[in-house]
């Protein structure tokens, strides 16, 4: 007897169990799912949502970047990274990852930033590197203040996934590559045949041991747009064809051993700067005095960064000068 009423009670409780897991499924409510939302209320929400979140909500299925790529979410700009880490920390790894910066505001943003931190180490930043080394400096070193999506990689097949994952979720307005020249020409050759990757139009070449050659040069002009410029950070092999970068709007370079006064009286830049001048004072006194003179009527702004401390007399000599002027001079210019 005592047996049948123990696995009566056992019957019971289990009837009981599953009677509270039915009535518990039917009263409470289903978690909240935005992809299952109508277009309209989909877009408003993923319009209001921190960039970081976006991104993250990318990464998940097809079928949501199918979703995001119908509300045209826009994105700034994405700074492809692929080189020696700038930090100055010993033994710092590649800097290998995707930056996004879904408006201008924010570029502007951390630009001002890295400006006031000058200012307060006393540090003269404002104008001897683009904009995007800021950016880079920012995200490495200013990890709390930093909101921005910085997405790592480690070979050329996981970027690929990323630019796709982007690619297929944002509209994207610009792409900057800052890459190492080896990379670029060796493991990472196939990450330029991705569709992002073509509408790059400002590249960073670095890489302070590699060589530049012509046909490396021709096969950068032939998959890549530079109408914001270009930076080679490289040195240039003794046959290099100067003639390719005439007509690169804005262009840095910090090695320039074998460009000559002539070479840059026929460029049609609109902004040159130069770093670790290998030119003649005397030389390039001369051209800035027939550049101020009219005859380059593109030229717009031309920069000369780290030269020796006793050319200057020599440099400015009988040219208009003053000292540098914050008021007059652009808070960001890239």
């Amino acid at each position: 007897m005592f047996k049948y009423l123990l696995v009566l009670l056992i019957t019971i409780g289990l009837v009981i169990a599953v009677a509270i897991t039915i009535i518990f499924k039917l009263l409470v409510k289903k978690p909240f799912q935005i992809t299952k939302l109508p277009h309209l209320a989909f877009k408003n929400v993923i319009n209001l949502m921190a960039i970081n979140e976006a991104v993250n909500m990318a990464e998940t299925s097809k079928n949501v970047r199918s979703r995001l790529k119908q509300v045209n979410r826009k994105i700034f700009k994405l700074i492809i990274e692929c080189h020696e880490d700038f930090s100055g920390v010993e033994n710092a790894p590649f800097c290998q990852r995707v930056i996004v910066l879904d408006t201008e505001r924010n570029t502007r943003f951390v630009y001002q930033f890295m400006m006031n931190e000058a200012r307060k180490q006393r540090i003269d930043w404002a104008t001897h590197y683009d904009v995007n080394y800021y950016i880079n400096f920012f995200c490495t070193n200013y990890k709390k203040e930093n909101k921005l999506p910085c997405m790592p990689y480690k070979t050329s097949q996981e970027l690929i996934s990323y630019l796709s994952i982007l690619n297929d979720s944002f509209s994207i307005d610009h792409v900057d590559l800052a890459i190492d020249r080896d990379r670029m020409f060796g493991e990472y050759r196939c990450a330029l045949e991705h569709p992002l990757i073509r509408k790059c139009h400002f590249l960073k070449l670095l890489g302070d041991d590699s060589y530049i050659t012509t046909e490396d040069m021709k096969f950068i002009l032939n998959y890549l747009d530079l109408k914001h410029g270009l930076l080679i950070r490289c040195l240039q092999c003794p046959l290099f064809n100067s003639k390719l970068l005439f007509n690169i709007p804005r262009l840095d370079l910090y090695r320039n051993q074998y460009f000559t006064v002539d070479d840059l009286k026929n460029m049609k830049c609109e902004k040159i700067r130069l770093f670790n001048l290998t030119m003649m004072p005397k030389k390039l006194n001369k051209y800035i005095a027939y550049w101020l003179a009219g005859n380059l009527p593109k030229l717009r702004r031309f920069q000369l960064n780290s030269w020796f401390d006793g050319w200057t007399d020599d440099l400015l000599n009988g040219l208009p000068h003053s000292k540098w002027n914050p008021r007059r001079r652009a808070k960001v210019y890239w």
